[in-house]
């Protein structure tokens, strides 16, 4: 009984070295995965350093473009106020030119009325003396 109470210790004490080798398997792996964790993690924070480089970028690019549209629309209002300006010359030429053709017809006109009294002066003068 003694032997076989011995074999049964020296089992149970086999059985708990292989719980022990199976529990430093385990620790071993824990121990893997936490280093592939780590990892990981170190990955995830230099994406995200990385990430944020880049928005900044992308934050500094956008002012910039922001920047130049600002330019432009400040461009095309000086454009446009420009454009006014020659409108608004453009009107008062328009307005000199009918003026002008005005004058130029009552002048005109004032010709043709004395040009025709002169012609029938001529005329009557003409019959006076029995040329025509």
């Amino acid at each position: 009984m003694n032997e076989n109470l011995g074999g049964k210790m020296d089992q149970m004490l086999s059985k708990q070295d292989q719980m022990l080798n199976k529990q430093d398997q385990m620790l071993s792996k824990q121990d893997q995965m936490l280093g592939k964790q780590d990892e990981l993690l170190d990955e995830v924070r230099s994406m995200n350093d990385n990430l944020s480089g880049k928005m900044d970028q992308m934050l500094g690019k956008q002012d910039q473009m922001l920047d130049k549209q600002d330019q432009m629309l400040d461009k095309q209002d000086q454009m446009l106020d420009k454009q006014d300006q020659m409108l608004d010359k453009q009107d008062g030429l328009i307005i000199e030119v009918k003026d002008a053709n005005r004058k130029m017809d009552r002048v005109l006109e004032t010709g043709i009325v004395q040009l025709k009294s002169d012609m029938a002066e001529v005329k009557s003068a003409l019959k006076a003396k029995g040329i025509i």
